[in-house]
């Protein structure tokens, strides 16, 4: 009877045992995963103050938090499309690495993203060149103060495509030119040798006139006129407020669209020639104001009442005006003057002009040379603008 009392309580104590054992084991777990929470949490109380540590984690290792399976969405913990690592050539030096085509690609012939444009030659560097747009390939757009009426019986406004080129010459050290070349107007300026400020009186002379004919609403050969008168009274004016400036005076002349004409001013030694359309011969439109090697009789600052003389010529498409100071043909005789105006009579106007100052330069350039040169263009009769301005 003691003997099965024995095996019974051996056989009731084997699972009481194995259920507190597993009972147990399970409440170590509990702790170890709960202590180890806790310390990726909290940081330990007896490291007095640590330094602080980069949120970055080192190369090469792997923060708890990005454990898969550890506070990371499932989104995020999805393989992401391999990217190509740099080569040594863009990590080290900074310069993007070599770009493999595919073999379609490689049959394809590169192209430039910018096509370069053609250097233009250069010009002295004592040399400066000017030059206008004709006008689009639907209208012109009048610039500010022109007006509208200046059209022909056709209905076209007549414009002018103007390029310029001024120099000091090879013996001057300042030059005492000036000039103005717009779609409307043309004014070329020639201070006085041996007067003082004569730079400063063709400047005033060019802006006044410029103002002069700006100011009208409908404009005629009077406003031209009176541009002149005002510009002597403008040097005068400037003379009497400057006495030293005594005796400062300047060449003048100037022409200008009005209606299907281009109608011009001259006062003094500059020039003015027209080549008609067909670009067969060369006109001379102006005289000088002075005897052969002599003075100038009329000029812009002489107490004398100015009288310019006055010009006029048709507005027909592809004529070509030449203005310029006389240090243009100051040392070109007027054949070779010529022959220079017709070979150049296919070119944009600012490559004749400056064709024509090199050619004067070579020549002597004994004054200062200033050259406008301007085509009688129809509004639309040009599909674009032509820039050659330096």
């Amino acid at each position: 009877m003691l003997k099965l009392a024995n095996l019974l309580a051996m056989a009731l104590t084997v699972p009481v045992l194995a259920v507190v054992i597993l009972v147990l084991r399970e409440l170590r777990l509990t702790f170890v995963r709960r202590h180890q929470h806790q310390h990726q949490h909290q940081a330990p109380a007896d490291r007095g103050a640590p330094e602080k540590k980069s949120q970055e984690a080192e190369p090469g290792k792997r923060s708890a938090f990005e454990t898969p399976g550890h506070g990371v969405p499932p989104r995020l913990r999805e393989p992401s499309r391999t990217l190509p690592a740099l080569g040594p050539t863009a990590a080290g030096t900074g310069e993007p690495p070599e770009e493999k085509r595919t073999p379609e690609e490689e049959q394809r012939p590169s192209e430039p993203l910018v096509t370069p444009r053609k250097s233009l030659p250069a010009l002295p560097p004592e040399t400066r060149t000017e030059a206008r747009p004709a006008g689009t390939s639907r209208e012109l757009v009048p610039l500010p103060g022109t007006v509208p009426q200046r059209q022909r019986e056709d209905g076209a406004g007549v414009w002018l495509h103007t390029g310029a080129a001024t120099t000091a010459g090879r013996h001057r050290r300042r030059n005492e030119d000036s000039h103005f070349a717009d779609t409307d107007l043309l004014v070329v300026a020639d201070g006085v040798g041996g007067a003082p400020a004569g730079d400063v009186a063709s400047k005033l002379a060019v802006d006044t006139v410029v103002q002069a004919w700006r100011r009208g609403a409908r404009r005629t050969h009077h406003h031209l006129q009176g541009g002149f008168r005002d510009a002597n009274a403008a040097v005068l004016g400037h003379v009497k407020g400057n006495p030293q400036l005594r005796g400062m005076a300047t060449t003048l002349d100037a022409c200008a669209v009005i209606g299907d004409r281009i109608v011009g001013a001259h006062v003094g030694d500059g020039y003015v020639w027209a080549v008609p359309p067909e670009r067969t011969s060369v006109r001379q439109i102006t005289r000088p104001h002075a005897a052969p090697q002599g003075p100038l009789l009329r000029m812009i600052g002489s107490s004398v009442p100015v009288h310019p003389d006055l010009w006029a010529v048709d507005a027909r498409p592809d004529t070509r005006l030449v203005l310029s100071s006389d240090g243009l043909p100051a040392d070109l005789d007027e054949r070779e003057l010529h022959r220079l105006i017709l070979s150049t009579a296919d070119m944009a106007p600012a490559e004749t002009a400056s064709v024509l100052m090199k050619a004067a330069l070579k020549a002597g350039g004994t004054d200062n040379i200033t050259v406008i040169v301007a085509d009688v263009v129809l509004s639309g009769s040009i599909e674009q603008p032509l820039l050659l301005s330096e």
